[in-house]
């Protein structure tokens, strides 16, 4: 969790009277083997952690958390060598969970039922704290096959979500 401050979530929560506070521990989308690893994850690296529960039932059986690595053999090595190897890992590993039609994704039956389904390109995301890497993880899954679409992408600063905040902060500033 490098550069996360959840002592600053906790003081700004803490400013709050009691009855505006509301805990956020129910999770409602994820199997409890994942809630699990979240748990025991940040326990131990979150003080005061509020333990999430899992409100579904748990319908993958097997791994449900996968780790890729792809590690550097020299820890000097530029980004420019390290950031295509791991784009190229990530891809790889996308377009062999779509083609391997494992069911490990909760969808529902004809009945409404939760069923483990195969994966589709559609159920994964990739989130970038910034986007100066992101040509590595665009060439790697064109490579691969895989087709992405790129939310906000190189033009953040053109999106409408941008000029509509501009507009309403201009309208504050000069009504």
């Amino acid at each position: 969790m490098v550069g996360a401050e959840p002592e600053v979530f906790r003081q700004l929560r803490d400013e709050l009277p009691a009855e505006g506070r509301l805990p956020l521990t129910e999770n409602f989308r994820s199997q409890p083997a994942i809630i699990d690893f979240v748990n025991a994850l940040f326990d131990h690296e979150i003080p005061h952690y509020e333990a999430l529960s899992a409100q579904r039932k748990q319908v993958v059986q097997g791994a449900t958390i996968e780790f890729l690595w792809s590690l550097a053999e020299d820890p000097q090595e530029p980004v420019a060598v390290s950031r295509p190897r791991e784009a190229d890992r990530i891809a790889c590993r996308i377009a062999q969970l779509v083609a391997e039609q494992t069911p490990i994704v909760v969808g529902k039956d004809a009945t409404g039922a939760p069923r483990a389904r195969p994966v589709r390109y559609g159920d994964i995301a990739m989130l970038f704290r910034a986007l100066p890497d992101v040509r590595y993880y665009e060439e790697a899954l064109q490579r691969h096959g895989v087709p992405y679409y790129l939310v906000g992408g190189h033009a953040f600063y053109s999106q409408q979500e941008v000029f509509d905040l501009l507009n309403a902060l201009r309208t504050i500033a000069h009504p």
